[in-house]
Order: structure tokens, then C-alpha cells, then sequence
């Protein structure tokens, strides 16, 4: 008797979340506890409005599980001919203003002349990036996350190290939140440019570019994707209501993603499809923009110098995982 194949089960993969974040973050708030140094450097980078709630320990790790399907659902409603989510009959746009305000995260606007800075820097920041890439990352393409963890680590608890400290950080949420590839545990050193220059770059614009361009690529049904993934949960849930938002202080704190139950939301989500929306939807916030977020937008003129930055960012980084381990083609066996 012949025995029938059994058909393979697919499981959504979208590598980028907030639950290790929760537990890096407890860890790290121990080791610099006695180094006000480290934590000064980090309430001056770009990234500590980001990450405060994880440092104050306002993250529910339970409620940032099981996420996968419900992000599933919304990825799938892509139109990458349109770039626009097709949903209930209607289109809704992401753009780079909304995640700057969801996480935080300041856009900014500059000129061509540092713009250049940025993807091409100046020798002597050149001669640092590379020494810091050989002594903490191991000067290799691909950079394994377990190395940037163990470093991260070391560096807290170093006393003379807080500028290499707030850089690993950076360099931790580039691999395992902002811009994760498929597979999750590898980093492309072409974002060391990036963190080096922290200050100069978009973070929303780059973040967001992406996530989109990952998106007009994917083919359907999206179950694996690149990038910061874990914010189309949350902007989802800041431009429809589908849930509501934790009760007290909570459902007003800033950033708006410390607003949200993602898991809440995607289980709605995978329970009910994204049906059963308010009628009155237009695709911006439902909450209004207060004037500490308003800062956090700038023009949009910017978008299209930040687009092409990242388009050669992606290609620096495929030439990456072509010469090394290709992460993104293994993730195609788990």
C-alpha cells in the first residue's frame, strides 16, 4: 500500500518581536545599576524613548507572545502594486510619520552634505567602526546575535565603556527588532555604518523603508519576512481600535506601542479575520497627535533620499549574506 505524503505544514516566521528585548533589558538595568554613566549615554541616544519602557520594566513579556498569525493576516492584505493594505474594502497606508510616533523615534531632516556622512563616513570614523567590529563582533560579514548579546553584556558592566555600551545596544536592536532577517540570528555588519552614525540617520524612514520594500518583494502567502515586523501589529491597532487599549495610565503612555496588548490583538485577529471594523476609518490615528509627537515628525521631503539609502543598504547587505552563511536561504528549512 502506497503511504500518502504528508503535506508539509507552514508556520509563519517574522522574526522581529519584543520578548527577548524584555529580558536583555532586565539584564542590563542590573549591570549598569551602579555606572550612572552608561544610563546618561543612553538618554542622549536616538533610541531611549524606544527603549525606556523596557529599562523601567513596563513591557509585559506574556503579552507579547503569540503573535505570528495575527501579523500574518495583516501582511497578507498587502497591495505592493499600490503599497497600501486592502482591508474590509478599504486602503490604508503605513507610513514613516506613524512609526516614528508609535516608537519614539524622531525623524530628521538634513542636507545632501550629511546625508553623504552617513553612507559614506570619514576615515577616522571608518578606522573606529572597524576596530570596534573586530573587538567586540569578531570582524566578521555576518554577525552571529549571540555575539552581540555576550558583548552587549560586557560592556555593561564596564565602567570605562559607555559610548561602546549604547552602540551594542543599537547594534542589538538593528538585529533583533529594526531590521531582522529571516532567519533571526545573524546581522549584516553594513548597519555598523548606521549606528556609528546614530544621531545623523532617520531611524523611522530607514526602519520603515525596509519593512515596505521587504513587503513589495514577498511573495504570497507571506509567512517569512524581513525587518521590523512586529510594528504592523501595533499600528494596526492605532489606526482601527479592533482592541481596546489597557485600562489606566497605560493606555496613554509613550510611546503608543507600550499602549497595546499585541497578543489580545492578534488572537482578535485570527478569531475574527479584520472584520467588523468602525465604518469611519480613514487610516490615520484615532488618537490625536500631541505636541511632544508632533516633534517627532518632520517633512516628507526626506522620504525619497532616505528610500534610496535604503535600497543601498539592501543591496550591501544581500552582497553580505551572498558571501556568507545566507541566512535568509536556511530560513526556508525551519
Amino acid at each position: 500500500m502506497t503511504k500518502t505524503k504528508a503535506k508539509k505544514k507552514y508556520c509563519s516566521i517574522f522574526r522581529s518581536n519584543l520578548e527577548q528585548a524584555i529580558d536583555i533589558a532586565e539584564n542590563i538595568r542590573v549591570r549598569i545599576k551602579d555606572f550612572p554613566e552608561h544610563l546618561e549615554a543612553l538618554k542622549k541616544c536616538p533610541f531611549w524613548n524606544f527603549y525606556r519602557p523596557f529599562h523601567e520594566g513596563r513591557i509585559i513579556r506574556d503579552d507579547t507572545k503569540r503573535t505570528q498569525k495575527g501579523a500574518e493576516h495583516i501582511f497578507n492584505s498587502f497591495n505592493g502594486r499600490k503599497q497600501v493594505f486592502e482591508i474590509q474594502g478599504k486602503e490604508f497606508k503605513s507610513t514613516a510619520d506613524q512609526l516614528a510616533v508609535i516608537f519614539g523615534l524622531k525623524r530628521i531632516q538634513f542636507g545632501e552634505e550629511e546625508e553623504y556622512s552617513v553612507t559614506h563616513p570619514e576615515p577616522q570614523i571608518q578606522a573606529a567602526q572597524t576596530t570596534f567590529w573586530e573587538t567586540y563582533l569578531k570582524g566578521v560579514t555576518m554577525i552571529e546575535k549571540k555575539d552581540i548579546i555576550d558583548s552587549l553584556y560586557a560592556a555593561a558592566e564596564d565602567v570605562t565603556k559607555p559610548k561602546d555600551f549604547v552602540r551594542l545596544l543599537g547594534v542589538y536592536h538593528c538585529a533583533a527588532i529594526f531590521f531582522p532577517n529571516q532567519s533571526g540570528d545573524k546581522l549584516s555588519k553594513m548597519f555598523l555604518k548606521y549606528v556609528f552614525a546614530m544621531d545623523q540617520v532617520s531611524w523611522p524612514d530607514v526602519i520603515h523603508s525596509y519593512l515596505l520594500e521587504a513587503l513589495r518583494e514577498a511573495k504570497k502567502p507571506i509567512i517569512r519576512l524581513r525587518g521590523c515586523t512586529v510594528y504592523i501589529l501595533f499600528w494596526f491597532a492605532e489606526i482601527t481600535h479592533f482592541i481596546s487599549k489597557y485600562d489606566g495610565e497605560r493606555g496613554n503612555s509613550k510611546p503608543r506601542f507600550v499602549r497595546w496588548n499585541s497578543k489580545v490583538l492578534a488572537e482578535k485577529i485570527v478569531s475574527q479575520g479584520m472584520t467588523s471594523l468602525r465604518q469611519d476609518l480613514t487610516g490615520s490615528f484615532i488618537d490625536p497627535l500631541d505636541e511632544g509627537e508632533q516633534s517627532l515628525i518632520t517633512p516628507t521631503e526626506l522620504r525619497q533620499a532616505n528610500s534610496d539609502a535604503t535600497s543601498e543598504m539592501v543591496r550591501g547587505i544581500e552582497r553580505d549574506e551572498d558571501c556568507g552563511s545566507s541566512p535568509d536561504r536556511n530560513a526556508e528549512d525551519l
